[in-house]
């Protein structure tokens, strides 16, 4: 009987890691890598600058259609980044993926506005691009990320939906002209009164200059003595693009918070232009309850409302009693 089920339990083992393996087998990996994986470049309103992308294709299998595109970056209230394909009507100063045209090897590798190419397995392929700075484009920082983008024919039209296999390289661009460094710690919002260990906050950083500025953002959990009791990085690497704000909302978990009065600081180090690492720091005070003693405070709040009211219930009582002996 023993025989049977440790039999019964090979084939099992057996049969999962066959359909294991002809899944990887049947679907195959798609892998692209990308050099480089960023460009930094600078120059005049006007001016076209030209360089290439090396693509390799290091899956197990063919790709027909790795579609190339450039996409605008916007950042969501979390931070997190977000790309998106310029619009016809956008304005192209405002949209710095317009301004990239892609070369591809074949021209006429064209899907719905979007070039393309073909990988064979361990391919690799040089493509070329273009940047036109426009005549108008005001001095300052531009981002754009080019995508090379793994795909069916069939799915040209949801591209940046559902990925097969994505790549992207970023591309800042500095137009040049008068540099304007200007962020400001915009906003910092903690609850004034908090039950807990848990303590919800919303973080707004502001650059009303026109230069990026890459950094991380940390928030703390002070006593009023300095000493920390939580911090928490929302992020190590974040760019506070110029023109823009970064936003961050949430909640941070504390333990040992204590009774009283806490510092909620909230600090952006960043790189300016130059280089330089510099600080912005922002602090909020709130005042905390363990949830025991809140509790305990509920509890004897309670116990009080009963006492008056019996209390008052006794008294009412003893008037009705006086008044029915006059």
């Amino acid at each position: 009987m023993k025989i049977r089920k440790f039999l019964g339990f090979l084939s099992i083992v057996f049969l999962t890691i066959l359909v294991f393996s002809t899944a990887n087998a049947a679907f195959g990996i798609r892998k692209l890598s990308l050099q480089p994986a960023a460009f930094e470049f600078s120059a005049a309103p006007g001016a076209e600058i030209n360089n290439s992308f090396k693509i390799e294709n290091e899956g197990d299998e063919n790709l027909s259609h790795v579609f190339v595109y450039s996409t605008n970056v916007k950042v969501d209230k979390n931070g997190k980044e977000r790309y998106t394909l310029p619009l016809p009507e956008e304005n192209t100063l405002n949209s710095p993926a317009s301004w990239v045209y892609i070369k591809v090897p074949d021209p006429t590798k064209i899907i719905g506005n979007f070039p393309f190419l073909d990988l064979k397995k361990g391919e690799a392929k040089e493509v070329r691009f273009s940047i036109k700075i426009p005549d108008k484009a005001p001095p300052g920082d531009y981002t754009t990320i080019v995508f090379f983008e793994a795909r069916s024919a069939q799915a040209t039209g949801n591209i940046g939906t559902s990925i097969g296999a994505r790549v992207g390289c970023r591309i800042k661009i500095r137009v040049q002209g008068e540099i304007i460094e200007d962020l400001v710690f915009d906003r910092l919002m903690v609850r004034k009164f908090v039950i807990g260990d848990i303590v919800p906050f919303e973080i707004n950083l502001l650059n009303k200059g026109n230069i990026d500025a890459p950094g991380s953002v940390l928030i703390r959990i002070k006593n009023l003595s300095g000493s920390v009791i939580q911090e928490k990085y929302l992020s190590r690497r974040s760019y506070l693009y110029a023109h823009n704000n970064l936003q961050f909302s949430g909640a941070i978990k504390a333990k040992n918070l204590g009774f009283g009065v806490k510092n909620f600081e909230s600090i952006f180090k960043y790189k300016d232009w130059q280089g330089n690492t510099k600080e912005l720091r922002k602090e909020a005070s709130f005042f905390v309850v363990p949830i025991q003693v809140f509790y305990i405070l509920l509890f004897l709040i309670a116990a009080l409302i009963l006492l008056v009211s019996f209390w008052l219930d006794a008294r009412l009582k003893k008037k009705g009693e006086a008044f029915k002996n006059i």
